[in-house]
């Protein structure tokens, strides 16, 4: 008859065996284990001599999952993927995938690792493209970061200028809605919430800050790319508006100081326009009327491709108003433009 052999205390590789258990029906020696996430199984003794050393867990609850196994999955984690997409990658529970990544000493908050939606979660790290500098722009209007996340509300009529953000991200983030109501009237507003610590750490540089409204300084941006930031920030916090008894189309801009001068600047090299901004208390506004108006209209929107479709609406009037000729009025005259 064999010698006993007790195998209590010893380690096969994530098993730590407790006790012995009764045989199995064909007589063979069974033992109590615990693996490492505290899961209590029964497993016979050559089950046991029979998980290899580097494989982190033998219990049939986790899965055997090997050491070249473990590796693919850190390196999975690591790349960005949360564990759900990891674990779907590497048939391996989401919890499992888990707990190899932060063995490995990869680790995420667990609301990086449980992420619901997708997101280019770094977008914003580097501002080169049109779009980027449109968003940015808009975002520095009427978004907000907070903890986080990423907030962009807008009345429940623009709710087609939140799928082109969604899209600009690639987000599956869901549009919510909420109603208030103000003076007898129902106000509706849609809304998206992006959770991204890595989209509000690449904004934080750009301005993008928490309680940002009468602080924000626009960012510096390549020449060719700040007529898009500018065309963001018109859309989010600027008006475009058509004086009925005068007809005279006009444009403006509201928001801090520095924004506000920085637009005039800005303005004046496209348009030649001398219009400064004006404070009205914390509150600075730029406006231009008439022919600058279309200018400056001319060299915002001109070619855009992205754009608050009712701002774009009157930007399409004012120019078909204004002679439809880029650079002429509705009487013939020549006005300076971008070209």
């Amino acid at each position: 008859m064999a010698a006993f052999e007790d195998l209590s205390g010893e380690r096969f590789g994530g098993l730590v065996v407790v006790k012995r258990a009764e045989n199995n029906r064909h007589g063979q020696a069974q033992w109590h284990c615990r693996c490492e996430r505290g899961h209590d199984v029964v497993v016979a003794a050559q089950g046991l001599k029979q998980i290899r050393a580097d494989e982190l867990f033998g219990c049939k609850v986790c899965r055997y999952v090997s050491a070249r196994e473990s590796a693919a999955i850190v390196a999975d984690y690591a790349a960005g993927l949360t564990c759900q997409e990891v674990a779907a990658r590497r048939g391996v529970s989401p919890t499992t995938a888990m707990d190899i990544a932060r063995r490995a000493g990869v680790g995420r908050s667990s609301g990086v690792a449980h992420r619901r939606y997708a997101c280019d979660h770094h977008y914003f790290d580097t501002i080169d493209t049109e779009a980027k500098a449109y968003w940015l722009g808009f975002l520095a209007a009427d978004g907000c970061v907070t903890g986080g996340k990423v907030c962009l509300g807008l009345k429940d009529s623009d709710r087609g200028h939140l799928e082109k953000w969604r899209a600009a991200l690639g987000a599956t983030h869901p549009i919510g809605q909420s109603t208030k109501e103000m003076d007898g009237r129902i106000f509706g507003t849609v809304y998206v919430y992006i959770a991204s610590p890595e989209l509000a750490r690449a904004l934080a540089p750009l301005g993008i800050v928490p309680r940002k409204s009468l602080t924000y300084t626009p960012p510096t941006l390549r020449p060719d790319l700040m007529r898009h930031f500018w065309r963001g920030m018109v859309d989010g916090d600027g008006c475009i508006s058509l004086s009925r008894p005068s007809g005279r189309w006009s444009a403006e801009l509201c928001g801090s100081r520095d924004v506000v001068e920085g637009f005039a600047c800005w303005a004046a090299t496209v348009t030649g326009t001398s219009a400064r901004a004006h404070a009205r208390r914390s509150i600075f506004k730029f406006r231009v009327a008439d022919l600058k108006a279309v200018a400056l209209l001319h060299a915002l929107y001109d070619g855009a491709t992205v754009y608050l479709d009712r701002k774009y609406a009157l930007y399409l009037r004012a120019v078909a108003q204004n002679g439809g000729a880029k650079g002429h009025d509705r009487w013939g005259n020549p006005h300076p433009l971008v070209a």
